[in-house]
């Protein structure tokens, strides 16, 4: 389709042109490649020749990018691709229908008949999406990257490693044998104890006196008994 839409009667250098930069738009070339791209085009001669010697150029780069990307992630790739472009193309191919088909019976006043011109630029416009889902297709599987993203470590294997580097310590712990204390550590660290700085701040002692209560007293528990009849029995 590029190669006739450029050269129907014949070929000349700005033709050749023409079909290098549509070429280039599609399939996306640096300067040196682009002119070596016009170059051997210019040394054919067909229309035969000259799609065959493209498809030979995008054949190669897909195999190539096919090669680099791996096969499920270019199969991935092409269905993204393929979904995401029909869908917006058909959504705007709708739109367009939609405001023919308000505006088609104008044609009337032109002495045209609205249905047969109706259906006339639908197939039209229907023809252009697929000719158009197809150019948009091919563009953008060879223009899109593939990035390879940093592998996903999910919230339990972070929890296992982080609980996994506080067990070794612990573990380490509890494997040192343990020294027993001699009657010397504990005098030393009790006078170390003792040896604390204050800062100054003193500690008083408070004595406590409880009066003693009589048999023949009121007991404490507010029972109105005396206390040798209530609870003193239980404190013998």
């Amino acid at each position: 389709n590029l190669v006739a839409m450029y050269s129907p009667e014949g070929y000349s250098e700005p033709e050749y042109e023409k079909i290098a930069l549509a070429f280039n738009e599609i399939v996306p070339f640096n300067d040196a490649s682009q002119y070596q791209l016009k170059t051997q085009i210019l040394k054919l001669k067909t229309t035969g020749e000259i799609t065959e010697f493209l498809m030979k150029v995008v054949t190669d780069l897909y195999e190539r990018r096919e090669k680099a990307y791996g096969e499920d992630a270019s199969r991935q790739l092409e269905r993204f691709v393929c979904l995401s472009t029909m869908d917006n193309l058909w959504i705007d191919h709708l739109t367009a229908v939609d405001d023919l088909r308000d505006g088609i019976g104008l044609r009337g006043y032109a002495q045209k008949d609205p249905l047969v011109e109706y259906k006339k630029e639908a197939f039209d416009m229907f023809e252009k999406l697929i000719n158009q889902i197809d150019y948009e297709v091919v563009r953008k599987v060879f223009r899109v990257q593939v990035l390879a993203q940093p592998p996903v470590v999910s919230t339990l294997q972070k929890a296992r490693e982080e609980r996994g580097k506080i067990a070794e310590p612990a573990a380490a712990t509890e494997n040192t044998p343990r020294q027993p204390l001699k009657k010397g550590d504990l005098s030393a660290f009790a006078n170390a104890m003792g040896n604390l700085p204050t800062n100054g701040v003193t500690h008083q002692q408070t004595e406590i006196h409880v009066a003693k209560i009589g048999r023949n007293d009121p007991c404490w528990c507010g029972s109105g008994k005396k206390w040798k009849k209530c609870h003193y029995p239980q404190t013998e």
